[in-house]
């Protein structure tokens, strides 16, 4: 077995446990704010199509 080989099945002795959880609770936040900013605009999202097809019927309405 290759030293490199070693060191991917033993796994980096010089690696910070406490980095990785800092790194993993970060990466959690920044899933936790897409999934809020997701939430918003498909809120956003629905407003606009309620408007258009609000403007949409106002239109016919008018129109015919």
């Amino acid at each position: 077995m290759m030293c490199g080989e070693q060191w991917l099945e033993k796994g980096n002795p010089f690696v910070d446990v406490k980095q990785l959880k800092q790194d993993l609770d970060r990466l959690h936040r920044e899933r936790d704010n897409f999934q809020l900013q997701c939430s918003v605009m498909a809120e956003e999202n629905q407003r606009l199509i309620d408007e258009n097809n609000a403007l949409r019927q106002a239109l016919n309405e008018v129109h015919d």
